[in-house]
């Protein structure tokens, strides 16, 4: 046997790590980063955005957003190589269900959830900050490229990401570092932090040596 088991897991003892910061801060490209480090059939990274909730009526429009967790940990706890979709969302107006989309994702030993807020159920936290003023060039770019408008929102995603009770057992990275070295500290840091239960496919050579 390697460094541990190789049972099929469940959402019991799958490994989740909580990838979140500020909006802007480079969030889903870390996550897609380590899904590509650590290959399709090791890891898989959940798009938390289509989790969000509505607004409660008459809420106030810089008021926080809000995730739909007990709905996400459902659909994490199925066995390895189910595929599961997130609610329909539609970001026009913000709202679950039709006109919006969902989105598919496979559950794996590793499951990396991309959202402001970290995920309260997961197993390791890495928290991504980035300034305001390149945060906002980085949305006005990205609203510029896919013609959405995330960038008039700016006040109340200020405002979604700030955690009532952070966690202080996390990572915190500079989101302005170079992708590779992002990558390279959480492998290192899941390491640390999952040990022995960690799938026998996750690479270690040259993690250890991570201060």
């Amino acid at each position: 046997m390697g460094r541990c088991n190789r049972r099929r897991r469940t959402g019991r003892d799958r490994l989740v790590v909580s990838v979140c910061g500020p909006s802007g801060s480079g969030k889903s490209s870390l996550a897609v980063g380590l899904v590509e480090a650590l290959g399709t059939g090791l890891a898989s990274r959940v798009p938390a955005d289509w989790y969000l909730l509505d607004a409660p009526p008459g809420a106030a429009t810089v008021a926080p957003y809000a995730w739909d967790w007990l709905r996400l940990t459902a659909d994490l706890a199925g066995p390895d190589g189910r595929l599961v979709h997130t609610p329909r969302f539609d970001f026009a107006r913000m709202r679950r269900g039709d006109p919006g989309s969902a989105k598919g994702f496979t559950l794996r030993p590793v499951m990396l959830v991309d959202a402001m807020r970290p995920y309260p159920a997961a197993g390791l936290v890495v928290r991504l900050e980035v300034g305001p003023d390149e945060r906002r060039r980085r949305l006005a770019e990205r609203d510029a490229r896919w013609g959405t408008s995330v960038l008039t929102r700016w006040d109340r995603l200020e405002a979604s990401h700030v955690d009532a009770s952070p966690r202080t057992d996390g990572l915190v990275l500079d989101g302005e570092s170079p992708p590779g070295e992002l990558i390279h500290l959480v492998l290192g840091a899941i390491r640390r932090r999952f040990g022995d239960d960690l799938p026998a496919s996750f690479p270690g050579d040259g993690l250890d040596a991570i201060p």
